[in-house]
């Protein structure tokens, strides 16, 4: 079961039975149905988006702290429909790296494997003419697995917390 897949639930009116619909992405909510004891049951819409906060902030000193929303905003140039979950690490590095520089953070769309779009998470290491720069897999987003325990952007971010503890679990 993916992120994007959502479990129903519902009582019938008459006899309290429990119904449950196991919705996958882009699924239509049927509008009624008809429990075993005969009767007809009508559901409310619901809202399609996931239930997460419209916006968090992270950092201990009110005007230092930054601002994350679920995905980034459209004004990004690394939007490709479907690259990062809401507040994954891709949604974090990404608005991170925006906000604060020492790299560029791009996915880029690789293929797909069983249905499900791989990504190569990628940085470039300047801000001036990044597009033609050479890049390289993003550390933080390969949870350090490159051979590389810090970078620029890194060093920005472990400076929004106040305790040894908070950078390591940070991205536990």
């Amino acid at each position: 079961m993916g992120y994007w897949h959502r479990f129903l639930k519902a009582t019938c009116g008459s006899c309290n039975r429990g119904v449950l619909w196991s919705l996958r992405p882009n699924s239509i909510l049927p509008t009624s149905w008809g429990c075993e004891c005969g009767d007809r049951n009508y559901l409310d819409t619901i809202d399609p988006r996931p239930d997460v906060p419209l916006s968090i902030y992270i950092g201990s000193e009110k005007y230092r702290r930054l601002k994350l929303y679920p995905l980034p905003p459209a004004e990004y140039p690394v939007m490709i429909e479907g690259w990062a979950l809401p507040y994954s690490i891709r949604s974090f590095v990404a608005q991170a790296s925006r906000e604060y520089g020492g790299c560029v953070y791009e996915p880029r769309r690789r293929g797909e494997v069983f249905g499900e779009d791989v990504y190569a998470d990628r940085c470039y290491d300047s801000r001036e003419d990044w597009r033609d720069a050479d890049s390289h897999n993003c550390h933080i987003v390969a949870g350090w697995t490159t051979g590389e325990t810090t970078c620029n952007l890194w060093e920005m971010i472990a400076q929004l917390c106040e305790r040894d503890y908070e950078r390591t679990e940070l991205f536990a």
